[in-house]
């Protein structure tokens, strides 16, 4: 119970810090959620969390990546499809933006 308490702490500065002003509590708790999937790597939910979070650092190779990693999990997750969708827009990649 400890454990999921500490994670969905650590969501809360995923989902709500602004990056420039807060950036490193933001590094830092993608740094721990990267430590709970060394312990689960296959876990949805973690890897979703830390695509997310590349996403908003911009490090868009990295979010792809993780995003990619949730849809063979779990092919149709729809948060990590659109987030892959935006990833590919953001890359001028139209065609592929559009297949999510």
């Amino acid at each position: 119970m400890k454990a999921l308490n500490e994670y969905q702490e650590i969501i809360k500065y995923i989902d709500n810090i602004s990056i420039p002003e807060n950036k490193h509590i933001f590094l830092q708790a993608l740094k721990e959620l990267e430590t709970y999937r060394i312990k689960d790597p296959q876990n949805v939910d973690i890897n979703y969390d830390i695509g997310i979070g590349y996403e908003k650092l911009e490090n868009l190779k990295d979010a792809e990546e993780m995003l990619r990693t949730v849809i063979a999990e779990e092919a149709n997750h729809s948060e990590a499809l659109f987030y892959l969708g935006k990833i590919y827009y953001l890359e001028k990649d139209y065609q592929l933006a559009a297949d999510f």
